[in-house]
């Protein structure tokens, strides 16, 4: 019976120290692969920092100011059955204001003008306009006059990138115009566009994998072809050099049931992972001082999403 007992506690040391190597090897290798498991509040090395109250759920894309002072984005108080409105809050602070009320009426996708002055989002399918601070009386921009836009994106001259959705055939098509409606173009089938920062390219998803293509429609490029992985919600590095996206590729190119944030060369090369933790990481919005992005991490229900930044060192 000694014999035993000593035999089965030496198993558990066992099975401790190997545990504690295989934890240790998964740490080093994630320190190499240059992205961070963050598994919970506070901020680890520095490198991660939440951006939105605790108290605040978040849903769909969000936009930062052109000045970077602050964001805005779609949101409500968490476990509550109200509608989701924007808010605006100073980078830094801990207090959103609220900018819009539409009743019963979800609000969603903001996006600055490039003065930084308004702010355009979709409601009932539809594009609105308004000032920054929630004042004055908000305006339609006209879109595609189908009644069924969405994701709208300006550039820095104010052309807006959309798309609209064909139910009964279940396709996305992208569109473009000018705020007033002026120069409506439609391109072609795809999801969730977005501008380089000089307004020369367009990136977006089609059929799980991101594409670019030049303002006008020309020069479609496939930027990643992963078998089985899905690759979606694209955004441009400041420089227009890079694209961060979403991906839910794992080891040796097989899918997670999880999504994290990856970047990419706009030639479609050097693909790097930056985030890894089950906590579905989306919509990327990368600035000069990192990428924000939105995530189900941190402690209490993952099911609410909160804005987070990460440092990315190219």
């Amino acid at each position: 019976m000694r014999f035993f007992r000593l035999f089965l506690m030496s198993l558990i040391c066992l099975m401790i120290l190997h545990s504690c190597n295989r934890y240790y090897m998964n740490k080093t290798e994630a320190t190499k692969k240059g992205f961070v498991r963050e598994f919970d509040e506070p901020t680890t090395r520095g490198q991660l920092a939440r951006i939105t109250p605790p108290d605040m759920d978040i849903s769909w894309r969000f936009a930062l100011s052109p000045d970077r002072k602050s964001i805005v984005f779609s949101g409500k108080q968490v476990n509550t059955n109200e509608p989701y409105q924007l808010y605006k809050l100073e980078i830094g602070s801990s207090s959103p204001v609220k900018i819009t009320a539409g009743g019963d009426s979800d609000v969603w996708n903001p996006s600055f003008t490039a003065d930084g002055e308004c702010i355009v989002y979709s409601a009932k399918e539809s594009f609105w306009k308004v000032r920054k601070d929630g004042s004055g009386a908000k305006m339609k921009v006209p879109g595609s006059g189908l009644g069924n836009d969405f994701y709208p994106q300006l550039s820095k001259d104010d052309r807006v990138v959309f798309v609209t959705h064909d139910a009964l055939a279940d396709k996305y098509m992208i569109w473009a115009c000018g705020l007033n409606g002026a120069e409506l173009t439609q391109y072609r089938e795809g999801n969730y566009p977005v501008w380089s920062p000089d307004g020369t390219k367009i990136a977006f998803e089609y059929s799980d994998d991101i594409w670019m293509m030049n303002a006008d429609g020309t020069e479609l490029t496939q930027l990643t072809a992963t078998q089985d992985v899905v690759e979606g919600l694209p955004f441009f590095s400041p420089d227009g050099k890079y694209v961060a996206y979403v991906s839910n590729e794992g080891p040796k190119g097989k899918p997670l049931n999880d999504f994290n944030i990856w970047y990419m060369s706009t030639e479609g090369t050097f693909k790097t992972q930056v985030t890894e933790l089950d906590s579905w990481d989306s919509w990327p919005s990368w600035t000069e001082d990192g990428i924000y992005f939105l995530s189900g991490r941190a402690k209490g229900n993952h099911r609410v999403l909160r804005i987070w930044r990460i440092n990315v060192d190219l």
